[in-house]
């Protein structure tokens, strides 16, 4: 079989590159098909999303720190997390896109709250 070959390439002044491809026959492959527009809504990747119980939340940059803001997800899998756009986010906000989750439990161990008295052992 004959490898999958450039059909066409397209350099953007970015310096990304995109290609079109002549694909090989006999070959399955995996197409992801929008089947719905949702206009007016922020994409972000799935791992900007931190699950807390029922709540959602992003990690919204204030200061040198970040604070949790929660939002309302619409749509989320493993590509894609659609925010509703209801006040809770403005365009432009910079906010954590990956390893929020590990930052948040970074945030919370280092927020002080004293430690269990009785974590790791008992009292006779």
């Amino acid at each position: 079989l004959a490898p999958n070959a450039p059909l066409a390439e397209r350099a953007e002044a970015g310096g990304a590159v995109h290609r079109t491809w002549r694909l090989r026959e006999g070959i399955r492959y995996l197409v992801h098909v929008p089947v719905e527009r949702l206009p007016g809504r922020f994409v972000l990747p799935p791992s900007a999303i931190v699950l807390r119980g029922a709540d959602s939340i992003v990690l919204l940059e204030d200061g040198d720190t970040f604070r949790p803001v929660p939002v309302r997800v619409e749509h989320m899998d493993s590509r894609a997390a659609v925010v509703a756009n209801d006040g809770a986010l403005f365009p432009g906000d910079r906010i954590v896109l990956r390893g929020a989750y590990a930052l948040s439990l970074a945030m919370q161990a280092g927020s002080g709250g004293g430690a269990d008295p009785h974590a790791g052992h008992s009292h006779d």
